[in-house]
């Protein structure tokens, strides 16, 4: 028979028990069954070989019940059943049939793809290795191996942000295949028309024939059906695509035209994609598609956005078996000779209804890809020569145990349709609508998991948010119990990925996304970040209270970010609610009490994990240790002082000593007991009276600057010691001065503030 594969048509590979119904759907040619039959397996093998299952599993079933001797026929059974989708029942028949010495090949792959249908899906890898020892060159076997695994992985890898909806539109009967016809209409199939007579029903498995129906969409759903009765036929037609100006539809019908029935020499009615014009409201002026056959099938058409080019389903030969996907080109006066897709989109089995979207993501069902049973929808991208890559699996909720398939979507890339014969539905294939929160196209993809670091486990409930470098978020979704998260991403761009949940620190990651397809791993871990100082007395090791420790941003204009004092235990801890991992934290500490030495500080951090972060380990080991003032001390040792430099035989305050001088009255001002004095000296080149004479006058003018910015008189005194007091070898010798470098001269000419009263 013409358009099968593995004994089983291609259209029927994606739907429910209503197979014969959706696809566009083979016509075989009914045959009277003579009255005279006795046998309920002749009368089965009959129905069979002309595709009429639902009448073969009928007496098949009946001479299972008659507990006949011959079980020849359990093979036709199961392939019955699950040409109808059935597949509980075909597992069943399957079972027995590959048990049979006369089991073929194709026994065992059937088997294996019942198996992963009904969730089994250990069992359906132990009998696809099977079927890979018998058929090694069957590209499904790599592709579909490990099935529990795959299974497993799809099932987590659930689209973030997807909600599916079950449209009301949905009858115990079959709708199927949604096209957009405008901003407020679809257009789509189903087998609805009530009180047909039999010749108007499917031999395949007894239910009425698909017809084109025009449907208003509104919040609630598809609603107002009105059957496209100018298009429809006494058999099927399904499956449409409209030019860009919405004036031209391409569909799919039997092999029926101008009243009359085509067939093949097998007796077998293909499908065939017709078009018709829009004019004054009504569909006229039908002719077929140049590329249409009566040999093979040509069904699904699928128009791009610009209308030049079409993607179909056909099982033409050049194929790689079953149904393949093919595309063709408008050249300005034709259509192009048709391409197939090759075998990054098609396999042995069975690829069907194409559908791409407004960017070139390019979705497509197929059984011969990995799946979680049935038939799953897959998506891929159009390149600029035409060709798919990057095909993958977008997984749950889109594709479920069931058959997935003729999904579509609206400009905006967020909504479409897709048709399934999942478990919960209303009937045989249902409409179901889909909202998402990025687009589901292309293969870039940024997924990972959130955890919460305290209990050390998966943290459900987490909003994770995604934004773009511009700073717009693109979608936002909540952690289920795995704590898994997924974005879709169209773009070569630098995103942020943020994760939050209530008394928790908000962390993020960033995230590059390069121009290539790709999948970027990130795992968010939820704690809190804290900062945590504590202070201790450096002469009795004890810890200190009442230190005010100050933390300021120095990359936000020292804006602050912790001030407070040290409790009984001379500890600070502060959250850091606005920062998060990845972030570098650079902030100046000063820690401050009155009857102790101030500290300043500089910390940096690169925040890695969101826990506390002790500050003793970043900074100096000894800066939390402060001080006690004494009589004695010189500020410039205790503090980050650093010597007051004069020019060589000048006693005029340089700019860099002014800076120094300025943290002098710092700590007098914050420690108003001190008393200080203030000792010039100089180096001991020239004589010992012109530098004693020198010094005098660098301590008056160091302290003059002191006093000038509002430290008492009374607290400084000043002093010059001239050349007595070297801190170096760098002496002269009367006449012939010293050899010491100039370096070593400016360290003699130096300032101490000695603390003389507390």
């Amino acid at each position: 028979m013409a358009y099968r594969k593995n004994n089983t048509p291609w259209e029927v590979r994606a739907a429910q028990k209503a197979r014969g119904l959706w696809i566009g759907l083979v016509l075989v040619t009914t045959m009277s069954t003579a009255q005279a039959q006795h046998r309920f397996i002749t009368a089965g093998d009959k129905a069979y070989a002309r595709m009429a299952y639902a009448h073969a599993i009928d007496n098949y079933e009946r001479a299972a019940e008659a507990a006949l001797a011959d079980t020849g026929y359990a093979r036709r059974l199961a392939d019955s059943y699950m040409n109808v989708r059935d597949f509980k029942q075909a597992e069943v028949w399957y079972a027995r049939a590959v048990q049979m010495k006369n089991a073929v090949p194709i026994d065992f792959y059937n088997y294996a793809q019942v198996l992963r249908a009904n969730g089994k899906y250990g069992d359906a890898d132990s009998w696809l290795d099977t079927y890979a020892s018998k058929r090694s060159e069957d590209s499904r076997n790599k592709r579909q191996a490990g099935a529990l695994r795959y299974a497993s992985k799809l099932n987590a890898q659930t689209i973030a942000g997807c909600e599916v909806i079950n449209e009301p539109i949905n009858t115990p009967g079959a709708e199927m295949g949604v096209a957009f016809f405008n901003n407020k209409q679809v257009i789509f199939s189903c087998d609805r028309t009530p009180g047909v007579y039999e010749s108007r029903r499917h031999a395949w498995n007894g239910r009425p024939f698909l017809d084109l129906y025009q449907g208003t969409k509104g919040p609630a759903g598809i609603h107002a059906a009105q059957e496209l009765n100018t298009l429809n036929t006494r058999f099927h037609e399904s499956n449409a695509t409209l030019s860009p100006d919405r004036k031209t539809i391409w569909f799919t019908r039997n092999n029926f035209s101008a009243g009359a029935k085509g067939r093949t020499p097998q007796g077998v009615i293909n499908l065939k994609i017709y078009r018709r014009s829009l004019v004054n409201g009504e569909w006229v002026d039908e002719r077929p598609f140049p590329y249409n056959s009566e040999s093979h099938s040509v069904g699904h058409p699928c128009l791009s956005a610009d209308g030049r080019t079409m993607y179909f389903t056909s099982d033409r030969p050049g194929g790689q078996g079953g149904t393949d996907i093919w595309r063709t080109d408008f050249t300005g006066s034709d259509w192009a000779a048709p391409i197939c897709l090759g075998t990054e989109v098609n396999t042995e089995g069975d690829e069907m209804f194409p559908f791409i979207a407004a960017d070139g993501s390019f979705f497509f069902s197929s059984d011969g890809h990995e799946n979680l049973g049935g038939s799953d929808v897959f998506v891929g991208k159009v390149n600029a020569s035409g060709t798919v890559s990057g095909v993958r699996n977008p997984g749950a909720p889109l594709n479920s145990g069931g058959d997935d398939f003729a999904l579509v979507m609206d400009s905006t890339l967020l909504n479409g349709y897709f048709t399934s014969d999942r478990s919960g539905g209303k009937g045989g294939d249902d409409i179901y609508a889909f909202k998402l929160t990025t687009p589901l196209g292309g293969s870039k993809r940024i997924e990972g998991t959130i955890s919460d670091l305290l209990v050390g486990s998966k943290r459900e409930g987490a909003t994770v948010q995604l934004k773009n470098s511009s700073g717009a978020v693109l979608g936002e979704v909540v952690t289920g119990p795995d704590g898994s998260y997924v974005f879709n991403v169209m773009d070569a761009d630098i995103y942020k990925v943020s994760a939050a949940f209530p008394d928790f620190t908000t962390v993020h990651e960033t995230v590059v996304m390069p121009d290539r397809d790709t999948v970027i791993s990130r795992d968010l871990g939820l704690g809190k970040l804290k900062l945590w100082g504590k202070v201790s007395d450096l002469a009795t090791g004890g810890p200190l209270e009442g230190v005010r420790l100050e933390v300021t941003d120095v990359r936000e204009d020292l804006r602050s970010v912790v001030d407070q004092a040290t409790n009984r235990e001379g500890d600070v801890r502060t959250e850091l609610k606005d920062r998060s991992t990845g972030d570098s934290l650079v902030y100046r500490v000063k820690l401050s009490k009155p009857g102790y030495l101030p500290k300043k500080g500089l910390f940096l951090y690169k925040v890695e994990r969101m826990t506390e972060v002790d500050m003793r380990e970043v900074m100096e080991p000894d800066f939390f240790k402060l001080e006690p003032i004494d009589v004695g001390i010189d500020l410039a040792d205790a503090v980050e002082i650093n010597p007051i430099y004069f020019d060589y035989g000048k006693h005029a305050i340089r700019k860099d000593a002014s800076i120094e001088l300025d943290k002098v009255v710092a700590i007098m001002k914050e420690n108003p007991a001190i008393e200080i004095e203030l000792g010039s000296h100089t180096d001991c080149r020239n004589s010992q009276a012109s530098n004693m004479a020198l010094s005098e006058l660098r301590a008056k003018s160091s302290a003059a600057y002191i006093v000038k910015r509002g430290i008492s008189r009374k607290r400084i005194t000043s002093k010059g010691y001239g050349e007595s007091r070297l801190i170096n070898a760098c002496a002269c010798e009367g006449d012939k001065g010293s050899d010491c470098p100039e370096e070593e001269h400016q360290k003699n000419r130096r300032t101490e503030f000695i603390i003389t009263k507390m």
